[in-house]
């Protein structure tokens, strides 16, 4: 179990029945619908973060983005953002363990990634990097912390690229 969030089970359990090869094949897929954004066209720097267990690793997006000439900072923490980030022109990749279509996600387990998101979310194209099951419509107030912080302005899959609509505050 994950903390009393049975969601977690449920796309850990997806996660873990990906075969190595299916999951280079989702991971191509998910890269293309990337690359294929206006916004990744518009950036000129691009923030990713490196991959934990069952995460979309990012590697060769980061080396695609260099090889057009833009920026990549890989990001442990958030002293690694370079002071010059923030702006129109960057796009920040972020991993989760799950994601809803209002922008919010379930992070990792340290508050590491989310503290380095609300430093770059105003002026950075944040961008939720994942798995078709880990995109769900049954993430609520109850398992997300700060649930009316929808960092998140997109989210792309292998089968999607969802720009992310905004919840009214209740």
């Amino acid at each position: 179990m994950n903390d009393g969030v049975p969601i977690l089970d449920e796309v850990n359990a997806c996660l873990d029945a990906l075969s190595d090869e299916h999951r280079i094949v989702l991971e191509a897929q998910i890269a293309t619908r990337l690359t294929q954004l206006s916004e990744w066209d518009r950036a000129e720097t691009v923030l990713g973060f490196p991959p934990r267990r069952n995460e979309v690793d990012l590697d060769a997006v980061l080396r695609r983005a260099s090889r057009e000439g833009k920026r990549t900072v890989l990001l442990r923490s958030p002293a690694d953002i370079p002071p010059d980030s923030p702006g129109r022109s960057t796009l920040a990749l972020v991993p989760g363990c799950a994601f809803d279509r209002a922008g919010r996600f379930l992070e990792r387990g340290d508050r590491s990634l989310r503290q380095s998101l609300y430093a770059l979310a105003p002026s950075v194209v944040t961008v939720g990097v994942g798995f078709s099951c880990q995109l769900r419509t049954d993430l609520n107030r109850e398992i997300v912390e700060g649930v009316e912080d929808a960092i998140l302005k997109i989210i792309v899959t292998e089968s999607e690229s969802c720009f992310c609509r905004r919840s009214p505050p209740a």
